[in-house]
Formats: C-alpha cells, structure tokens, sequence
C-alpha cells in the first residue's frame, strides 16, 4: 500500500521544485534517523518476547505493566522467559526472524550502500526505546550479513536502552538510556529529542534528516528540524494521528510525508540525495 492514496496524502508541507539543490556527492552531509519498533519492524519487539514460549505470562507480571516503569516490567518478562528456560540464544533466534515493514530491508540496504560509497559524511542512526542487543542483533541478520561485502564497521549508530547480559545465567536485563526528568513527552529512559540534538551536535551539522517513526515519542526529536528537512509519521500510528490536528501540525516546520510502505520513504529520499538509489 503506498503513502499517496485516496484517504491519505502522503504530501503534507512539501512540494516539488525544480530548482531545489540537491546533494552532490560529499559536499552534502546527511542523517537518516529511524524509530525501531512499528517503523523498521513490523510490530512492537517488546511485546512480541512472550510469544518465544508456550507459557503464558503469568497475571502477576502482566499487570505490572500499569504499575512499574517499562524498563522494569520488561525485566521481569526477561526474567519470566528465563525461568521457562528461554536462553540467550533463543532469544537472539527470535530477534532475526522479527518482521521487517514493508519496503524496510530494501531501503535500509541502500542506505548502507550509499553509506559506504559516500563515507561519514553520510550517518545512519537508528534512536529507539527497545535496546541494544535486539536493534544490533536484528541489522546484522536482516541487513549487514546479506550485503555482497561485509562493512568494516558497524554502519549504523544506535540510541537505546542497554543490554546486560548475565552470561552465567543466560539472563538479559535491560538498563534505561538515562534518567530524565525535564521531558514530558518522552519516557523517563530516553528523551529522543535530547538524544538527537545531542548526536547532531556531536557529528553534524548536516544539510538535511530524515527521520522516521510512528510514536509519541517520535514527535519530540521532529520538533526541532528545518523546513529542509523530513518526517515520515506512519500512516495510522500514533504521530500520524497526533498530526491530522492543525494546530499539532503547524509545531513542525519540516516536510512530512506519511507512509505505510518504505518505498515511499525509499522515492522520497531518492527525489533529494542525487547519487542515493
């Protein structure tokens, strides 16, 4: 289903000018940001741990859903599957086969190539609420490991939560980003927008990002962008939603383009980084 249709415009601030610069080769720096959960991958990967078992969880964790921050109920799922005897392999088995969204492995593939003809001028990021070893572990089965030659080094930099292995154990605990207070739209563990700013600080400026998510917490991070740059909300997830308000819709100044299909994130990009494929 693509992002331009009879319920949907995929366009919502930007339109084609020929005479927009376009990039020509490094003289142009550009970040490509992704949310992970509901954006590269189908479904919510947190969500999706129980479904490694037969068993399920138990109404004792379950409802401690309501109770505790997500990073501690998630521990306790981590713990439950451990104590059904779930290992660290077992989970790793089920982060690579997780489904990608439509489109997704196409683009991210060609992003990674482009990233390798262009050098670092050209950043990969991917800022998300799930955690380490599930982002990493899922790029290297559905991306890196598939490419014609293996990257000298990891292409993408990752924001998110941070995997503690107990390899004695076989447990995996997750530990939160950070502990922020000042951001109310975000989760106390990571304030994306902070995040962002922070990375484009550090490696920018770039020319342009793109970014794309689904969530609550992938308004913040967009808030701030440039009129030259891009947010791709997809299409009925909650930032899509938050978006057919006008008023909510006029605190961006970047393009948005909404999409359920990243080949239209795939056209999009293609339309304004020349040498991108």
């Amino acid at each position: 289903m693509s992002g331009v249709n009879d319920n949907h415009d995929s366009r919502l601030s930007y339109e084609e000018n020929d005479n927009e610069p376009k990039s020509r080769g490094t003289a142009q720096a550009y970040l490509f940001a992704f949310d992970f959960d509901h954006t590269i991958i189908n479904l919510n990967s947190d969500y999706e741990f129980p479904n490694l078992i037969d068993t399920p969880l138990p109404e004792s964790i379950s409802d401690r859903n309501k109770e505790v921050s997500f990073i501690e109920y998630m521990n306790s799922v981590f713990r439950f599957l451990h104590s059904q005897n779930a290992s660290i392999a077992d989970l790793r088995e089920f982060i690579r086969k997780l489904e990608p969204t439509k489109g997704m492995v196409s683009l991210l593939t060609s992003l990674v190539r482009y990233k390798q003809s262009q050098g670092d001028s050209i950043k990969l990021l991917v800022i998300s609420d799930s955690n380490d070893l599930t982002i990493s572990e899922w790029l290297k089965a559905q991306i890196i490991d598939r490419l014609p030659s293996t990257p000298t080094q990891f292409p993408f930099d990752v924001i998110t939560n941070t995997s503690i292995i107990h390899e004695t154990e076989g447990l995996l605990q997750v530990k939160g980003y950070e502990h922020q207070t000042s951001c109310r739209t975000c989760p106390s563990n990571l304030c994306k927008g902070s995040a962002l700013k922070k990375y484009t600080d550090l490696h920018g400026p770039f020319t342009r990002t793109f970014y794309v998510g689904d969530g609550f917490n992938d308004i913040c991070p967009t808030l701030n962008l440039s009129s030259q740059c891009f947010v791709f909300p997809r299409i009925n997830y909650y930032m899509y939603k938050w978006l057919q308000k006008d008023d909510n819709k006029k605190r961006l100044k970047a393009n948005i383009v909404f999409w359920d299909d990243a080949n239209v994130i795939h056209n999009t990009i293609r339309s304004h980084v020349v040498e991108f494929k």
